[in-house]
């Protein structure tokens, strides 16, 4: 399995493996993932945040001894805080420090005092709700995942996600500027984000009229895309649900029971229309 974090490895994901979020252990269930690796290897912030917790995180300093004393670092981004625990943190970090994606923000330490036929070092990562405002949560034999505890196995996930919302929404407040006049573009976007799980502009298109009908809708209007390859055939429909926008042409397919994603073209001043995909 792929990390992020280079020179580190994780254990193939399987609950009943040690180092996995959500292994059942003798006391309790762990809260965290466990990338293995050396003594003192660098440890590298993933995201882009602040600093929000420098913390003991095991050993006698953290009412542990039967463990070395190690650190954790809290790094707050977006909706979620990443710990990194198990760690010497970099001297000259401080709480309320803005921290860069790549930046060095501590060392691993070896957290086992015993081999116990296990890895002995490791940099163990804990993601939260940002809501959260601990130093790391027990998870208790036979109880219910903590509230605000989420599996890091997911970060890759989450933190990918967070940077294409952010895209998105960047390259869709570039179109409110371009479509300024053209179109009810508060109005078009509201709609399109209430009733579609997820949706996309691909452009500025000509479309032309077609006697052409697909079957069973042969009193609708119909049109297609100048110069599509792809040689679709849309339908009209009124449109009721968003001011000044009297109608729309769409395409659309079936992908599974009450599953479906296609196209919509919506009329501009300008005689072209805005193409947009969806999926609901």
């Amino acid at each position: 399995m792929k990390t992020p974090l280079k020179k580190f490895t994780v254990p193939n994901y399987d609950s009943n493996k040690q180092g996995m979020f959500g292994a059942t252990r003798k006391y309790d269930i762990h809260t965290g993932i466990d990338l293995y690796c050396e003594e003192n290897d660098r440890v590298y912030s993933e995201v882009d945040g602040v600093v929000h917790k420098i913390h003991p995180f095991t050993g006698a300093i953290a009412n542990s001894p039967w463990w070395n004393d190690t650190y954790a670092v809290q790094i707050v981004y977006d909706n979620f805080i990443l710990l990194y625990g198990e760690i010497t943190p970099k001297s000259t970090l401080k709480v309320g420090q803005q921290i860069k994606k790549g930046q060095w923000i501590g060392n691993v330490k070896t957290v086992l005092k015993k081999d116990k036929g296990l890895p002995m070092t490791m940099l163990h990562c804990e993601l939260y709700n940002k809501k959260y405002d601990g130093e790391g949560v027990i998870w208790n034999l036979g109880e219910q995942k903590p509230e605000y505890l989420i599996d890091p196995t997911m970060l890759g996930y989450y933190i990918s996600m967070n940077e294409y919302y952010k895209q998105d929404i960047k390259y869709k407040n570039e179109y409110r500027r371009t479509l300024k006049g053209l179109i009810n573009v508060s109005g078009l976007f509201n709609s399109l984000s209430e009733y579609n799980d997820s949706w996309e502009i691909l452009g500025i298109v000509d479309i032309v009229l077609t006697d052409e009908k697909r079957s069973g809708y042969n009193s609708y209007q119909h049109a297609r895309i100048v110069d599509d390859t792809d040689r679709l055939l849309y339908m009209k429909n009124t449109c009721g649900e968003i001011r000044k926008i009297d109608h729309y042409y769409v395409w659309q397919r079936c992908d599974g029971e009450d599953s479906y994603s296609g196209y919509c073209l919506y009329p501009l001043k300008n005689g072209k229309y805005l193409k947009t995909s969806y999926s609901c």
